[in-house]
């Protein structure tokens, strides 16, 4: 099960285990850390751990409902940034513990 921890688009992105920082508002690109499984956009999957494609990609492929985020097989977290601005950009990372 996955549970959700919402953000501001300007946040940065923090693992919630590690707490490494992986996304700072002040550099656009990225880092992983052991925790990570995927980041996910409103144009799709930018990255998907390989051990965990399958899963990931039959239980989100359309959205983050309830119901998927139960049926997620590990504790986990699902970190959302959504932003309701001119782009309507929306940025999803998924952790395992």
């Amino acid at each position: 099960m996955m549970k959700v921890q919402n953000i501001g688009y300007d946040d940065d992105i923090i693992c919630p285990y590690c707490h490494k920082v992986l996304v700072t508002q002040d550099n656009e690109d990225y880092e992983i850390c052991e925790h990570t499984i995927f980041i996910d956009t409103s144009d799709g999957f930018e990255w998907i751990r390989d051990d965990l494609k399958n899963v990931v990609t039959e239980l989100f492929s359309e959205q983050y409902d309830e119901e998927s985020l139960s049926k997620f097989p590990f504790k986990g977290t699902l970190i959302a940034s959504e932003s309701g601005g001119l782009m309507g950009l929306s940025v999803y990372w998924g952790f395992v513990e």
